[in-house]
Parts: structure tokens; sequence; C-alpha cells
């Protein structure tokens, strides 16, 4: 017989298998069905203290999207108003043109962008894969000094 397991071979045994399953189950996807997901944003999902003078959100996806067809919605409504110009400037990335210095957001106030609202599956990769209804980008904007 061999040499009995120290704890530390246990541990060292059982983080390695813990570490292979995770990696095994990554994926690019929000499951195993191709979909694209948003991997980054500026400004970053739930953050705080926002510039009213912001002049751009850039949104990143984990994918090649379709860059002729998208859906957007806004909360709150005004926000709309605020809006210049929407646009893919890459395969991956989605900007929206803010009227910076124009049109100042507002101070103490919270945004929130909506990609593929309600029923709406025009964010797409180019596998033809919808992006998940409803996916949100929200932020808060600084309160007045």
């Amino acid at each position: 017989m061999g040499k009995p397991l120290t704890p530390l071979h246990c541990i060292s045994m059982i983080s390695l298998v813990v570490l292979l399953l995770f990696f095994s189950g990554c994926e690019m996807s929000n499951g195993n069905d191709g979909s694209p997901i948003v991997v980054s944003s500026n400004p970053i999902h739930g953050s705080g203290s926002v510039p009213i003078d912001l002049n751009r959100i850039l949104i990143v996806f984990n994918d090649e999207m379709i860059t002729t067809s998208y859906s957007l919605a806004w909360n709150p409504s005004s926000f709309q108003h605020k809006i210049k110009k929407t646009q893919f400037i890459d395969t991956n990335t989605f900007e929206i043109q803010l009227k910076a210095n124009e049109e100042d957001l507002e101070y103490g106030t919270s945004y929130k962008v909506i990609l593929n609202p309600g029923n709406s599956k025009n964010f797409k990769n180019t596998g033809g894969f919808s992006l998940g209804r409803n996916t949100e980008i929200a932020f808060t904007t600084q309160e007045m000094e």
C-alpha cells in the first residue's frame, strides 16, 4: 500500500476538481444556445456618481453582432431626448452618443438603457442568436455639490 493522503493532498485534489468543473462549463454565452451577452459597459452597470456631462455609453458584447438591427428603451423616458446618436462602432461594441454640454444629464438621477425591451429580439449575434430580453445598463448620476 502507498502512503496515506494528508489533508493538504485532499484539499489540493478537491481544488483541482473544482477548477476543472468550473472551466469545463465556461462558455462565451449565457447558455448552451449560443446567445450573446454583454461583457462590459461604460459606465459600468450599477455605478453611481456618473458625471452629468457624460458624452457616451459603450456596451461591449462577447460575440460579433449584426450591426444593422437593434432595439432600445430608456428610463426615464425623458432620457431619450438626451440621445444624439446610436450605432455599432465595431461588431462587438455599441455606442450611445449623448448630447453632452448641449443637454447634460440631471443630477442625482437613475438612468437605464434597456436592450431588447419587451418582446424585441433585434440585438443578435452573427449566428442569429438573440441577446436576452430586457438586458439593462443602469447608472446614477452624481449629486449636485
